[in-house]
C-alpha cells in the first residue's frame, strides 16, 4: 500500500475539509479560527506522522492478474492518479475583509481515527457477494430511465466516463485529472460492488434491503457485521428505524414547513425543540437565546452560507415531491434521503454522524425535525441508518469514491436526493493519514469476500472486445475517408449511372407491353421478323440442298449414260454377238474401271466361241455406214441398277410371244435378231 502525497490546501494533506469552497459569506470574524478547525488543526501533526510509519511497507493488491489489473492498479498509474487528483489552490476559499470570515467550517468533517488492524472475517461470505456483476442486476435501474445504469449495462468505463463529464468541472480534486487515471482509480471500486447493490443505490433503498431477506440482505448484512475499523464509502439514509422504509411525501412535506419556520426569529421556541429533539455537546454551549445549533457557527450567529444551503435544499426537495403523482403522496419514497461519505475505521464514524457531533448540518437538521415532529404526532420514527457500500484500499480511493458514489446516488442538494451540500472530496480529511497496512488487510479482505478478480477479468475482455469493435470502426471510417477523396470520380459514375437508369427507364413502357403482348400469345414485330428470317433462310438451304442433289443426279446420270454408250460400241466393235448378256458384262467391267475395286476388271471379257474363227482385225472394224450413230440414238440407258440389267437379260431370254430365242450367236440370224431385240430392249 503506498501512502498517498496528496495535498489539502488548508493543512498539507490531501483533502480539505467541509466547506473549503470558494465561498462569498462567512461564519467567523477576519482572523479568528474556531474551536473545530483549532483542535482538527492542533492534533493532525502528531496523527500524520503516525500514518507514514508504514511507508517500507508494500501491499499486495486484490488482484494482479492480466493487463489491465496490472494497468489498473500499477504503481506508476497510481502515483500518476495521485499526482493529479489535487485541488487547486483556490478550493481554501478567498481571504477577503469584505467577504467577512473564511474559516473552514469542520461540522462535515469526517473525525479522524487511526483504524485498528485485524483480518479476521466475521461469519461466513454469502455467495452472492463473490457473484460476478451481470447487466441483469440492474433491470430495475434501467427499466426506470436511469442514465447511469444504461451505460453501465455496457461496461464499468462508460458509466465512469459519464461521471467524470458530469462531474470533473465541478469537483477540485477532478481537474486536470485525465480520464484513464480515472478509470485506473475507479473501476476496482466498482468491482467490489455487487450488482444488486448498484441497483439499490441508484434507484433503491439500501436500508430497506438490508432488513429484508434474500440475496441482497445477506452482503449488506456481511458488510455490517465486517465495517468495524475498515475503510470504506458508506450511505447515511433516513428512513424508518424499523422498518426501513423512506418518509412519505406528505411527510417530508411537513418536515419542510417545520425547516423553513425553523431560522425565524418568531419561531425561537419551535427553533429550541428542535435542537433539544437530539442533544449534542455543540447545543449544551449555546445559549438559550441563540438556540439554532444547525445553523450557527463560531461565535453562535446564524451562518448565510448555511441558511442559504438550507433554502437550496428545501426548494430542491419541494420540487422532486411536486412530480410525484397525487394518489402516491401517503406512500413510503422509493429512494431516501442520503448521503454517502468516507471513514478510515467505518462504525467510530458512523456513530459521531449518528449523534450529529462532526456532522452534516442540512442531515442533523432534517432528523432533528423528524424526531420533533414524532414527539408530537408523527407515528413513525425516522432516523439516520447507516451502510458500508465499498471498502477501500489506496490512498486516493476515498476521494475518488465519494465522488462517484455520491454523483450516482444523486447524494447532493441541488437535485433534492441527499444531504451533500460540498463538493465530495472536500470532506474526508482522514484520507491524508492513511495507514498501509490497514489498507493491505482491507484488500485481502476485498479479494477474499467480493468478486473482484471476476469482475476484473470481465471488464478487461469488454475492453478486448471494445477495443476490436473500435478498429473496425476505424476500418470504416478510414473506408469513408477514401471515398470522400474519391468524390468527384464518385459524382461523375453516379452521373454516368443516373444517365444509364434514365434510358433503361425509357424503354421500362416498352419492355412492359412486350410482357402483355407475349401474355396474350402476340410475338413482337422484331421478334416474328426473326422468326420469318429464320423461316426463309431454312427455305433457301433446303432449295440449296435439292438443288445440289439433283446436280449429282444428274451428272450421275450422265455418266451411267455414257458409259452406256461406251458399253455398246465395245459391243459392236467386239465383232461378237451382239447379246444382251455381252452388253452388261461390257458396262460392268467399264463402270468397275470407272470405279476402282478390289475386282479384277478383265473377268467382264467376252470370250470367243472355240468353233468360230477369229475374224481380222480389219474385218471387224468394218461397220455398215450410220449403223453405230444409229444404235447410239435409239439406246436409252439401262444402267441405274444391276435390278434393270437382270431384268433386260431375262427379257432377252424370251421373245415377246413366250418363245425362247438363241442368243447364243450360231448363225447370222441369231445375232441380227440379238441385236435387233437390244435396240427394242435398250430403247
Amino acid at each position: 500500500m503506498r501512502q498517498s502525497n496528496l495535498q489539502t490546501p488548508s493543512s498539507g494533506g490531501y483533502l480539505a475539509d467541509d466547506e473549503a469552497s470558494p465561498s462569498p459569506t462567512t461564519n467567523t470574524p477576519q482572523g479568528e479560527t474556531s474551536p473545530n478547525n483549532r483542535a482538527n488543526n492542533a492534533s493532525r501533526g502528531s496523527r500524520s506522522q503516525a500514518g507514514h510509519n508504514d511507508e517500507a511497507r508494500e501491499p499486495v493488491p486484490p488482484s494482479s492478474e492480466g493487463p489491465l489489473e496490472t494497468r489498473l492498479l500499477g504503481e506508476n498509474a497510481q502515483d500518476n492518479a495521485s499526482a493529479n487528483l489535487q485541488p487547486s489552490a483556490a478550493a481554501a476559499g478567498p481571504s477577503n475583509p469584505d467577504l467577512g470570515d473564511t474559516t473552514t467550517d469542520n461540522t462535515d468533517s469526517e473525525a479522524v481515527a487511526m483504524g485498528t488492524l485485524h483480518n479476521d472475517i466475521i461469519g461466513d461470505v454469502p455467495p452472492s457477494a463473490q457473484e460476478p456483476f451481470q447487466s441483469t442486476d440492474i433491470v430495475p435501474a434501467v427499466a426506470a430511465g436511469n442514465h447511469y445504469a444504461v451505460l453501465l449495462t455496457e461496461n464499468y468505463r462508460d458509466l465512469l466516463r459519464a461521471v467524470w463529464n458530469d462531474e470533473r468541472d465541478k469537483r477540485s480534486a477532478l481537474l486536470g485529472l485525465p480520464l484513464m487515471s480515472w478509470w485506473e482509480i475507479t473501476i476496482p471500486l466498482l468491482a467490489t460492488v455487487p450488482g444488486p447493490l448498484l441497483n439499490e443505490l441508484m434507484i433503491g433503498n439500501i436500508s430497506l434491503a438490508a432488513r429484508g431477506t434474500g440475496p441482497l440482505a445477506d452482503i449488506l448484512q456481511f458488510g455490517k457485521a465486517n465495517s468495524t475499523d475498515r475503510p470504506a464509502v458508506y450511505s447515511l439514509a433516513l428512513v424508518d428505524e424499523r422498518s426501513g422504509e423512506a418518509p412519505t411525501p406528505n411527510e417530508l412535506r411537513e418536515m419542510l414547513e417545520v425547516m423553513a419556520k425553523y431560522p425565524l426569529r418568531e419561531h425561537d421556541q419551535l427553533a429550541s425543540e428542535v435542537d433539544a429533539a437530539m442533544p449534542t455537546q455543540q447545543s449544551t454551549e449555546m445559549p438559550a437565546l441563540s438556540r439554532r445549533k444547525y445553523l450557527v457557527t463560531g461565535h453562535g450567529d446564524i451562518s448565510p452560507e448555511r441558511e442559504n444551503n438550507v433554502e437550496v435544499f428545501r426548494k430542491a426537495l419541494t420540487a422532486r415531491l411536486d412530480q410525484i403523482p397525487a394518489e402516491d403522496a401517503d406512500k413510503p419514497m422509493s429512494r431516501p434521503l442520503q448521503r454517502f461519505g468516507w471513514t478510515i475505521a467505518s462504525r467510530p464514524g458512523d456513530e459521531l454522524h449518528l449523534r450529529h457531533d462532526g456532522f452534516n448540518y442540512i442531515m442533523g437538521l432534517t432528523e432533528s425535525i423528524f424526531r420533533y415532529l414524532n414527539h408530537h404526532h408523527l407515528p413513525n420514527n425516522y432516523r439516520l441508518d447507516a451502510n458500508p457500500i465499498c471498502f477501500m484500499w489506496e490512498p486516493e480511493h476515498p476521494v475518488a469514491g465519494e465522488i462517484l458514489f455520491t454523483c450516482i446516488g444523486d447524494g447532493y442538494i441541488e437535485n433534492g436526493g441527499g444531504f451533500s451540500y460540498n463538493s465530495a472530496d472536500q470532506n474526508n480529511n482522514s484520507a491524508d493519514i492513511y495507514n498501509t497496512r490497514l489498507g493491505e488487510a482491507t484488500a485481502r479482505f476485498v479479494r477474499h469476500t467480493t468478486a473482484f478478480c471476476t469482475n476484473m477479468r470481465n471488464e478487461r475482455q469488454r475492453l478486448e472486445e471494445d477495443v476490436a469493435e473500435r478498429k473496425r470502426l476505424k476500418a470504416s471510417i478510414q473506408r469513408a475517408e477514401d471515398l470522400k477523396s474519391r468524390r468527384e470520380e464518385i459524382r461523375i459514375a453516379e452521373r454516368e449511372a443516373r444517365a444509364k437508369f434514365k434510358e433503361s427507364e425509357k424503354e421500362w413502357p416498352k419492355i412492359l407491353e412486350e410482357r402483355r403482348r407475349l401474355e396474350q400469345g402476340i410475338l413482337p414485330p422484331e421478334h416474328q421478323a426473326r422468326i420469318d428470317e429464320i423461316i426463309e433462310n431454312a427455305q433457301k438451304e433446303m432449295e440449296e440442298v435439292m438443288a445440289q442433289s439433283m446436280a449429282d443426279a444428274r451428272k450421275q446420270l450422265d455418266l451411267d449414260g455414257g458409259i452406256h454408250k461406251q458399253a455398246v460400241r465395245n459391243v459392236l466393235a467386239s465383232g461378237k454377238p451382239r447379246s444382251r448378256i455381252a452388253y452388261v458384262l461390257e458396262k460392268r467391267r467399264l463402270l468397275a474401271a470407272q470405279q476402282p475395286t478390289d475386282e479384277d476388271p478383265s473377268i467382264y471379257d467376252i470370250p470367243p466361241d472355240e468353233d468360230e474363227a477369229e475374224p481380222s482385225s480389219a474385218a471387224a472394224q468394218v461397220e455398215t455406214p450410220g449403223e453405230h450413230d444409229e444404235m447410239e440414238d435409239d439406246i436409252t440407258d439401262y444402267t441405274n441398277s444391276d435390278a434393270g440389267d437382270d431384268a433386260a437379260a431375262a427379257q432377252m431370254e424370251t421373245s415377246g410371244d413366250g418363245d425362247e430365242t438363241d442368243y447364243t450367236g450360231s448363225d447370222g440370224e441369231g445375232n441380227a435378231d440379238s441385236y435387233k431385240l437390244l435396240e427394242r430392249e435398250e430403247s
